[in-house]
C-alpha cells in the first residue's frame, strides 16, 4: 500500500512539475513574441525557480514573410540567471544571459520598381523620414528589465541579399557586455539593449568582404 502511495505521489508531483514547465515556457514564447513582433518557438530544457535559472534550448524567431531565411535568429542554447527577488518587481534583474552559437540572420531586398529597399529588421522603415512611428496601446505598468552580464559566444551571421543566391555567413568573436537592458535604477547605469544591436550590426559591417555589399550597407543605414 505503502509503495503504491509513493508511486501515486510521484506520478502527481511529475505532472505537476511538466504543467509548470509547459505553462512557463508557452509564456516565454508569448511574452518574447510580444516584444520582438516575431513568432517566437523554443524549449525550456531546464528550470529552477527558486535559484532563478532558467536553459532554452533550440529557441527561433520567425522570420517576415517573403523573406529568403524561415528565422531571423536561432541558438543552440542559452542559460538565464535571474534574481528571484524581482519577479514581481517592474525592474526585472537578469543576473548572467548567455548565448552560445546564435545565429542572426538578416536580409535586404527591392521590394518594387522604384528599388526601394526593405530588410527582414524594419531597420530601414525605422530611419526612414517617410515612415510614420509606431503607436503602441498604453500600459498600466512598464516591466523593464536588466542584464548585469550579457555573453555572446560563437555567434555567426547570415547576410542575404539580390547579389547572392546564398547566405554570407560572418564569423563574429566573443562579446560580452555588462548593465544592458531597458531601464536601469538610481544606482546602477544602463546601456540601452539597441545600442547593443547597434554595435553587433557594426561589427558584422566591418568583417563584411564583399566592397559591394559594405557600399549598399553604407549608403542605406547610419554606420559610421
Amino acid at each position: 500500500m505503502k509503495k503504491k502511495l509513493i508511486i501515486i505521489l510521484t506520478l502527481v508531483l511529475l505532472l505537476l512539475i511538466l504543467n509548470i514547465k509547459s505553462f512557463l515556457e508557452i509564456l516565454i514564447e508569448n511574452q518574447l513574441s510580444n516584444f520582438t513582433e516575431h513568432e517566437v518557438k523554443l524549449n525550456l530544457k531546464k528550470i529552477n525557480l527558486f535559484s532563478g535559472s532558467l536553459e532554452l534550448r533550440e529557441i527561433k524567431i520567425e522570420n517576415k514573410k517573403n523573406f529568403f531565411n524561415e528565422n531571423i535568429f536561432e541558438a543552440k542554447k542559452i542559460n538565464i540567471k535571474l534574481d528571484p527577488k524581482t519577479y514581481l518587481s517592474n525592474l526585472v534583474i537578469i543576473e548572467k544571459l548567455s548565448l552560445q552559437k546564435p545565429k542572426f540572420f538578416f536580409e535586404i531586398k527591392n521590394i518594387n520598381k522604384k528599388n526601394k529597399k526593405r530588410d527582414n529588421l524594419e531597420i530601414l522603415e525605422k530611419l526612414s523620414s517617410e515612415s510614420p512611428p509606431k503607436t503602441y496601446p498604453k500600459k498600466i505598468t512598464d516591466k523593464n528589465f536588466l542584464i548585469t552580464q550579457l555573453e555572446i559566444d560563437n555567434a555567426v551571421a547570415y547576410i542575404h541579399y539580390k547579389s547572392n543566391k546564398e547566405n554570407l555567413p560572418i564569423l563574429l568573436s566573443k562579446m560580452s557586455f555588462v548593465n544592458v537592458g531597458n531601464s536601469g535604477n538610481n544606482q546602477i547605469k544602463f546601456q540601452h539593449y539597441k545600442d547593443i544591436i547597434g554595435l553587433i550590426l557594426k561589427d558584422i559591417f566591418f568583417r563584411i568582404p564583399d566592397e559591394n555589399l559594405r557600399n549598399l550597407i553604407k549608403n542605406n543605414y547610419k554606420i559610421n
